[in-house]
Parts: C-alpha cells; sequence; structure tokens
C-alpha cells in the first residue's frame, strides 16, 4: 500500500507544538525553584520568630536598639538572580561603602558617618522591628552612577535580623522599583556587614569615623 507523506502544515504544527511544550516545562520549572526557595525562607524565618518568642525576645528589639549605633559595611554590586537590568552591574564592579548608623527614638534612622569618597549621600530614614526581623532604610538624596553601578534618587533598604540590643552580623541590601510602568517590586542590590561601634580609646565624645570607600573590580555572573 501507499502512503502518502505528512503535509507540510502538519510537520510545522509538530514543531511548534513542541516547542510549546518545551517552554511550559521549562517555565514550570523556574516557578517551581522560586517558589521552593519563598518556600524554605518562609519556614526559616518562622523558625526564627518562634525562637525569639521562646527566648522572651519578641519586640524587645523596638526599644533596646534605641540609641545604638552601628557600623555597616555595604557591598553593593549585582546579586545572583536580581531582578535589576541585565546591565545594572554586569562589570562585576562592587563598591564597598561603610558607613556608621544610629537608630532613634520614634522609629528614625540617622547615617552619623559615611566613608570618605563615598558618592552615595542619605537623608534621615526609618526602621521597624516584625518579630527578629529589622528593616531600615535612607533615601539616598542623589542620583548616583559609578560604572555601570547607578541609583536613582530613591530609597536604600536594609534588611536583616535583631535580638534585644544585637543584630545580626549580615543582612541584604534591595531598593524597590517599578517595572511596566505600574509593578512594584523588591530587586536586590547588595549585602552588608554589621557590628556595634566602639569609640576609639573608649571616648563617648569623640566624633564617630569609618574607613573609607574601595572599590572592588571582578567578572561575576
Amino acid at each position: 500500500m501507499m502512503t502518502e507523506p505528512p503535509k507540510r502544515e502538519e510537520r510545522e504544527r509538530g514543531r511548534t507544538t513542541g516547542r510549546d511544550a518545551a517552554r511550559f516545562a521549562n517555565a514550570c520549572a523556574q516557578w517551581s525553584a522560586i517558589a521552593f526557595v519563598a518556600l524554605s525562607a518562609y519556614r526559616a524565618q518562622r523558625r526564627s520568630d518562634l525562637v525569639t518568642k521562646r527566648l522572651g525576645l519578641d519586640g524587645a528589639s523596638k526599644t533596646a536598639l534605641v540609641g545604638t549605633t552601628w557600623v555597616l559595611e555595604c557591598d553593593i554590586g549585582r546579586e545572583r538572580g536580581t531582578w535589576m537590568p541585565p546591565a545594572w552591574g554586569a562589570s562585576g564592579m562592587r563598591l564597598i561603602v561603610p558607613v556608621a548608623v544610629e537608630f532613634k527614638d520614634n522609629g528614625e534612622t540617622e547615617v552619623v558617618a559615611v566613608g570618605a569618597f563615598a558618592p552615595l549621600k542619605f537623608g534621615k530614614g526609618e526602621w521597624s522591628v516584625d518579630g527578629d526581623a529589622l528593616r531600615f532604610n535612607f533615601p539616598l538624596l542623589a542620583a548616583v552612577k559609578r560604572g555601570d553601578i547607578e541609583f536613582g534618587e530613591e530609597k536604600l533598604y536594609f534588611k536583616t535580623q535583631a535580638w534585644a540590643n544585637q543584630m545580626s552580623a549580615k543582612g541584604r541590601l534591595l531598593v524597590k522599583q517599578t517595572r511596566f510602568g505600574f509593578r512594584r517590586e523588591w530587586r536586590s542590590v547588595g549585602a552588608f556587614k554589621a557590628a556595634p561601634y566602639v569609640p576609639p580609646d573608649d571616648d563617648a565624645s569623640a566624633a564617630v569615623t569609618v574607613p573609607p570607600m574601595r572599590v572592588r573590580e571582578r567578572f561575576t555572573l
């Protein structure tokens, strides 16, 4: 018996169906990975909150941090998985910016020292504690551009954990920007290390100082 070869339209339809199935499978895999990371982070936060409550430290940081000063080493640059534009920080440049911040009453924060040569100028910000999650922010008073790292006049957000008058040694740096003209989303722009400020020679009246800013260049991502 003679069989007729498949028509061109049928072959093209088969190829299109195969491509659509591959795209769907790829999208499912990506969203599954995102959901797994989000669920893991949520579970870790819940465990941390439970430990904080059992120790009787829930909400203690709201008063215990008032009047304390911390030195933060901000490591600003492209982070893996960030939603910043593809060209932002693509060179691998990192800005290491030391700043000293003071937590004040009424949920106010203030940058009391910035490393020399740093292009960042901060205004007064806000801080809050939810369980053991500590969040604070500072508005940038002017646009910043250094290489392929740049910010507009926006807020720089800090997220970490705190227990009573102690802050976690590490945290995340974020900005909140708009996609498609209306969708507001968090975007990772770096990390920071934190340590309590210790006055030189135990002189509490001495002016707060921090090391100068430095630039680290390396090829990443």
